[in-house]
């Protein structure tokens, strides 16, 4: 539980969060590509409008999760890729 960030899943079915964070590291381990800008814009709008989702707040989950991946042991390589990919994703998901 983190206190910067985890108000933003307070109303969060987190079974499907779950679900959606699979999809993202299949994508990341190269799998298909199952998000576009417009869904990260779509789906993080809400939290932009009603918590001022913001760099901070991405910031913060970016660092939880390379602490997640280094805990699992994800070699150095594949924790730089995969923290690229999430950082490409800065701005849809900030709706920039």
């Amino acid at each position: 539980n983190d206190d910067l960030v985890s108000h933003f899943f307070k109303d969060t079915d987190m079974e499907r969060q779950r679900l959606k964070q699979k999809s993202f590291l299949a994508m990341a381990f190269g799998g298909p590509d199952q998000y576009s800008d417009l869904d990260m814009r779509t789906a993080h709008k809400p939290l932009i409008e009603k918590y001022g989702l913001s760099d901070v707040h991405f910031n913060r989950i970016m660092e939880i999760f390379k602490e997640t991946l280094t805990e699992l042991n994800i070699s150095a390589n594949e924790l730089q890729r995969m923290m690229e990919i999430l950082e490409s994703m800065r701005d849809a998901v900030l709706n920039r």
